[in-house]
């Protein structure tokens, strides 16, 4: 069933990523992204968390009570604090022995084992024996009561019960798995529901990852969460026994939601931070508060990270993390659910968590970045500042190409807004689309002087090799400088398979063909005219290529006016839907209506004119013995 859903999952992306518009993976790359290594990495994630249950507490090999997570017939699970009131009452539901560890004052016999060693002091606890008293203040004695009472019912819970309650944690967790991969499914992870919210603005989009890549950092998030949660299960508090009552609360769950919020979308955040939520539960022991924290904790997370664009921004989320989970704990103490009597605490605890999980995502999330080659608003940022070296040299080599850059990119962030996209990301696209042409700057028409046109001495099919060549131009400087995966590839598909058609109607007419738009002229191939692709596969993209096939060609309109200006748009949106150039990427048709709207209005900002002003010659300068009528 998991393969299946994963299939169905994949669907989604691989309509964005089709495999005859990309490079063929080679070596590991190819073995990690076959298809059938979805299910792998599906049942990796139910085994880490499984394994992680597997994982014996101190308290199971006999090493104190510890937290005392462990229910003990009383309904629920207690903690027992030594010098502190318990919670709960506990009754003994058999008969145990425990360790008399008290020296009397004046020992009066000792009892000697056949080696004549001291033997121990066991002390009977019948059956039905009040062990602690709710607000009785817990001692030494109180405790080794309970160390015994757990060693004798560890002692009377068979092989068998054992492997039961191993095989119930197992298939709970398979269930829940099945339950998160369904709702990956459901959410697509691939960008926007068809509606968006309220506010008019959809999700933001995923990143661009493979559909395994995105098990794999899934796989990876969810163990960063749940080795901590077992961690404070599995501690000794002895030494720190004023930490027990702060177990639960003390758990980063807004750790894994906040990373995957960032890294993919708000939608991946939910569905980890649900799974991460679940199986916490089962690892505590099956206590509901924290499986409630955690799906209110991972609303409050989602709701917060749709555009995170600061490292500032991360640590407000982790307090509005830790705020919720400290709710949730006063909640639970105001309702009476035993193990929150320090609510104040463990309050403070649950903030100091919050914050906790907001640090640690700031640190891995350089580290996940390059691992699975995603860029984040937070490292695209750092791309905004006009101070980068490719741009300086764009500004000085290229002025034209540097000039048209700047507007393209004003109008795609004002498309992209009004979609719901990601505005940032688009425009330091915007910013580094067209480097390529610092190659060979002379050759492309914003760059060109007043002087000669070097392609008046070229051929059609050359000119167009020259213009084409600047996309993988682009593409090398771009890896050579190290830019993110993302602009990368809005510089390898921002013309997608588009035709050169001022060098392909060149190309017809010396042929002998008159019609402008003819398919094929003799000895005139289209193909050898077209970019070679892939199409654009982002919504953000496909706005990018909008955006610059207007603005260019609003260079060439004799007279700016609203009208004018509305063909032109028009036009370029319409002829992209005729050559199928936003095929690949999932606009709807109420968002290129939108699209278009916008980018009438900002282009008309852009290109607005002027009143003509007069001249100084004329205007003619009053005399000093003008009357006061006159000069009025």
């Amino acid at each position: 069933m998991i393969f299946e859903l994963s299939k169905l999952f994949l669907k989604d992306t691989k309509k964005r990523l089709r495999p005859s518009d990309q490079a063929p993976d080679k070596g590991v790359l190819a073995f990690v992204n076959k298809p059938a290594m979805g299910l792998v990495y599906w049942l990796l994630v139910w085994l880490a968390a499984f394994l992680l249950q597997m994982v014996p507490t101190l308290q199971e090999v006999g090493n104190g009570i510890g937290p005392a997570h462990h229910s003990l017939g009383v309904g629920g699970p207690i903690r027992l604090v030594p010098g502190r009131a318990s919670s709960v009452t506990v009754v003994a539901a058999i008969d145990f022995h425990y360790l008399d560890n008290k020296q009397p004052a004046r020992a009066t016999s000792v009892r000697f084992n056949s080696e004549g060693q001291v033997r121990p002091n066991l002390m009977l606890v019948p059956a039905g024996t009040v062990l602690v008293q709710r607000g009785q203040k817990v001692d030494a004695e109180t405790i080794e009561k309970i160390r015994g009472y757990q060693a004798q019912i560890k002692d009377n819970e068979s092989f068998l019960n054992r492997l039961k309650k191993l095989a119930g944690d197992g298939i709970l967790l398979f269930l829940g798995l099945i339950v998160t991969a369904a709702m990956f499914r459901f959410v697509g992870l691939g960008g926007s529901p068809a509606e968006p919210g309220a506010s008019g603005k959809a999700w933001v989009p995923s990143r661009t990852i493979s559909q395994n890549s995105m098990i794999l950092l899934f796989l990876l998030v969810s163990l960063l969460s749940l080795a901590p949660v077992k961690w404070l299960l599995w501690m000794d508090f002895d030494r720190l026994p004023w930490l027990v009552p702060l177990v639960d609360a003390l758990m980063p769950l807004a750790l894994a939601p906040l990373l995957m919020s960032i890294l993919i979308n708000p939608l991946a955040g939910m569905v980890v931070g649900f799974w991460v939520s679940f199986a916490a539960t089962v690892l505590a022991d099956y206590r509901i508060g924290v499986f409630v924290t955690g799906l209110i904790v991972t609303a409050v997370v989602v709701r917060f990270t749709r555009a995170v664009r600061t490292r500032s921004t991360l640590f407000r989320i982790g307090l509005w993390a830790g705020l919720a989970g400290a709710a949730c704990a006063a909640g639970f103490a105001a309702i009476g659910i035993p193990g929150y009597e320090l609510v104040f605490s463990q309050c403070l605890a649950s903030l100091a968590s919050g914050v906790f999980a907001a640090l640690i995502v700031m640190l891995l999330l350089p580290l996940l970045e390059i691992i699975f080659g995603i860029s984040t608003d937070i490292s695209l940022l750092e791309l905004s500042d006009l101070e980068h070296p490719l741009l300086k040299r764009l500004a000085i080599e290229a002025p034209g190409t540097y000039h048209h850059s700047l507007m393209v990119a004003n109008l795609t962030q004002a498309a992209v807004a009004a979609i719901g996209g990601n505005s940032l990301r688009a425009g330091i696209c915007a910013y580094f689309h067209d480097i390529g042409k610092l190659v060979k700057p002379a050759f492309f028409s914003e760059n060109i002087q007043y002087g000669q046109n070097p392609h008046d001495d070229l051929s059609p099919s050359m000119s167009t090799l020259l213009i084409i060549s600047h996309v993988k131009e682009g593409v090398n400087l771009a890896l050579r400088h190290k830019l993110p995966r993302s602009v990368v590839e809005a510089i390898q598909q921002h013309h997608g398979s588009g035709l050169v058609f001022y060098f392909y109607h060149k190309a017809n007419v010396q042929h002998g063909e008159a019609a402008p738009d003819a398919v094929a002229a003799a000895g005139v191939k289209e193909e050898d005219f077209r970019y070679p692709g892939p199409k654009p596969q982002s919504r953000e993209i496909a706005v990018l290529s909008l955006a610059d096939a207007i603005e260019a060609a609003s260079r060439s309109l004799e007279k700016i006016t609203p009208g004018n200006m509305e063909d032109l748009v028009r036009d370029v949106i319409d002829s992209k839907l005729r050559d199928g150039q936003l095929d690949a990427c999932d606009l709807t048709m109420a968002e290129i209506n939108t699209i278009r709207r916008v980018l009438i209005l900002t282009l008309s900002n852009i290109l607005h004119g002027r009143v003509a002003y007069p001249s100084n010659e004329n205007i003619r300068p009053q005399s000093a013995d003008a009357t006061p009528s006159e000069r009025s």
